[in-house]
């Protein structure tokens, strides 16, 4: 049942055009071949192709490897569980893994493994690793013509590098996942290593020789490019846990995991689509997937927002791709899982909240079309930007204004927000990421004088921008949660910053609310007591504070049945891996609630429309490919007004208000 009036409802969206066509990239990926040594420079733009190949031709052999692949998978021969593995597979994860089995005899070899998130892909890894162990399945990368690679020929590849087991890239927060995955489902003879920090092995042969599994993050790989042990090694299989944090192709991060040698590629991501079909690409550019490696090729038969052969990509998905959804395993499925009901909290600003927001929507629509003489126009537009993000904040509690170090990044495309705290668990890796993090956050105060004048006028005064003073959406929050106390149930309270989430714990503090924080602040040896406490439904602990950067992935938090999207941001897969934190296989309570928060009349209809067309997308092309009318979209970088349009059209929306009073 809804919360006291809290039911679902559709909120009312403007019809706003968020981006115009630009145009297409026109860099060309790594090169593609062989699983051979490949230097990068990762300074420059990628070199240039081959010319395309032909649609005809590729659809040919694709049709050939489905076949193949068919016979391989289909049958009434099944496929025994690993040695040494003691946790019993779903019906669903045996098909993954015979699946996987198949796709290592095959060239290319590997593909994506990309479940819904809370089905047991990381199960399903492991138990691929322990397969590839027994002499009877001995997978080894195969030639184009069928034939297998020998001894000679696997010498011959790698170099006479060592020849190294199983990588695994995951995000920092997920090292002590992946380990303790290995630890629940292995019985023996796994050796598992983990490659981070600075007292990690630096002599490849004795990282090859001792451990059959090597567990590092996009960062370490980032740092060690073209020069660590890493790459002085030639993999049997190099496996990317979610793959997403790649989907940029001209990344450094893309390209360094591409750089890496391996017989077998994986990607493992429950949402290969964030933004566009660029994303699909960067998968297949470090599968070396050729021709779908290269970009120019990529775009002439995919497009990037827009499916141009829907027929080619059905193809290549059907021997690329695995991927079942919860809507085929958890109504009377295989897969257990709780009703799931979604509700949109509209919430209205009061008196003082509005006039504010409408003010600073106005001053900042001004600053991102001022040029002054001599400036550079990027100046004015990541002015604009910084806009964009002081109205959200603005949504959440007026006190965000004045922060002197709250949230002070957002990419080009309006993608990424980060703050000064959650984005330190990159920085272990990325060598001239702090100096471009002061710059930021030099421009984001500067941005924030802007509206000196404005915050320093009577009509602002101190108390209202006062952290002790609760918002409006603060004051909705409160209600909700004394809904699901006196359930007795608990819930996740989830913002994309942490200078939110401390606003929201002295709140619960003055309620005398017992709640724990998950956040980037939050050093990763210390999450695994706050998780158990909160899943242990005797623990008083009732209430989770979690940052969507740090808690995103690889958290269980199923002792929650509740979970509350404070702030909308504006890539929804992000939210949507943050809600599989409580929805996914182990919940025990018999429904699960997600409560959208959004503030009616601003920037955050503006987000959830944005939100709209970009889960649209991955739908259409991950689960229903034949669909042809995928609404064409851009990133924000790509259309140069798009942040100013969003401005004007809110200081519009504000002088119409002003209008009708």
């Amino acid at each position: 049942m809804a919360l006291n009036g809290f039911s679902a409802q559709h909120v009312p969206l403007p019809g706003l055009p968020l981006a115009r066509p630009g145009p297409a990239g026109s860099l060309a990926s790594l090169p593609t071949g062989s699983v051979g040594p490949r230097v990068l420079d990762l300074a420059g733009p990628d070199p240039p192709q081959e010319p395309l190949f032909s649609i005809t031709a590729e659809r040919e052999k694709l049709e050939k490897l489905r076949t193949r692949l068919d016979s391989l998978t289909t049958g009434n021969e099944g496929i025994r569980k690993p040695k040494g593995f003691k946790t019993k597979l779903k019906p669903h994860q045996m098909e993954a893994l015979k699946w996987m089995v198949a796709k290592e005899k095959e060239v290319p070899s590997g593909g994506i493994l990309a479940d819904d998130m809370g089905l047991g892909k990381t199960a399903s890894m492991i138990a691929l690793i322990m397969k590839s162990k027994e002499k009877t399945f001995a997978p080894a990368a195969m030639s184009t013509d069928g034939s297998g690679s020998s001894d000679d020929e696997d010498e011959e590849r790698s170099g006479g590098k060592p020849k190294g087991g199983t990588l695994i890239i995951c995000p920092l927060t997920l090292i002590d996942h992946w380990e303790h995955e290995v630890m629940t489902h292995v019985k023996k003879g796994l050796s598992v290593a983990r490659h981070h920090g600075p007292t990690r092995r630096t002599d490849p042969e004795k990282l090859a020789k001792l451990n059959d599994v090597v567990i590092t993050t996009y960062g370490v790989v980032r740092q060690e490019a073209n020069k660590g042990p890493l790459f002085k090694m030639s993999w049997e299989r190099v496996i990317l846990d979610e793959a997403h944090e790649v989907r940029n192709p001209e990344s450094l991060g893309c390209k360094t995991v591409s750089s890496l040698e391996a017989d077998h590629r994986w990607c493992v991501t429950g949402t290969p689509i964030h933004n566009s079909l660029l994303d699909l690409h960067a998968l297949y550019k470090f599968l070396n997937w050729a021709p779908f490696s290269d970009r120019e090729t990529w775009e002439a038969f995919f497009g990037v927002g827009d499916l141009r052969d829907a027929r080619l990509w059905e193809l290549l998905k059907s021997v690329s791709v695995k991927r079942r959804t919860k809507r085929e395993y958890g109504d009377g499925g295989s897969v257990a899982l709780p009703l799931r009901e979604v509700v949109h909290v509209i919430v209205d600003m009061d008196i003082n909240e509005r006039h504010t927001y409408d003010e600073v929507a106005k001053i900042m629509s001004r600053l991102a079309t001022e040029v002054p003489a001599g400036q550079d126009p990027n100046k004015s537009k990541k002015k604009g930007m910084y806009g964009i993000l002081m109205l959200r904040q603005m949504c959440n509690h007026p006190s965000l204004l004045k922060e002197e170090q709250g949230c002070i990044n957002e990419d080009l495309d309006l993608d990424e927000p980060t703050t000064v705290n959650d984005a330190k668990e990159d920085l272990e890796a990325d060598g001239g990421r702090n100096k471009n993090f002061l710059q930021i956050q030099d421009e984001w105060n500067g941005t924030k004088r802007d509206l000196q004048n404005y915050m320093d006028t009577d009509q602002c005064s101190n108390e209202f921008f006062s952290r002790s003073r609760p918002s409006t959406k603060m004051e909705k929050l409160l209600e909700i949660l004394r809904e699901v106390l006196a359930l007795n149930d608990k819930a996740v309270i989830v913002s994309q910053w942490t200078k939110m989430l401390e606003l929201v714990s002295t709140s619960l503090k003055q309620h005398n609310i017992s709640h724990a924080t998950i956040s980037g602040d939050v050093p990763s040896p210390d999450r695994p007591k706050v998780v158990s406490d909160f899943n242990n439904p005797s623990d008083p602990l009732k209430v989770l504070l979690l940052s969507l950067k740090a808690g995103g992935v690889g958290l269980n938090l199923v002792g929650g049945n509740h979970l509350i999207l404070f702030d909308p941001h504006w890539n929804p897969q992000l939210e949507a891996q943050a809600c599989d934190r409580v929805y996914r296989m182990g919940q025990m309570k018999p429904k699960v609630t997600i409560y959208k928060f959004v503030v009616r009349d601003s920037i955050e209809e503006v987000i959830l429309e944005k939100q709209k067309e970009k889960l649209s997308l991955a739908e259409t092309v991950l689960d229903n490919p034949s669909v042809r009318n995928i609404r064409k979209m851009t990133h924000f970088d790509e259309d140069e007004d798009a942040v100013a349009r969003i401005l004007h059209y809110e200081a519009r929306r504000c002088n119409k208000r002003k209008a009708l009073e």
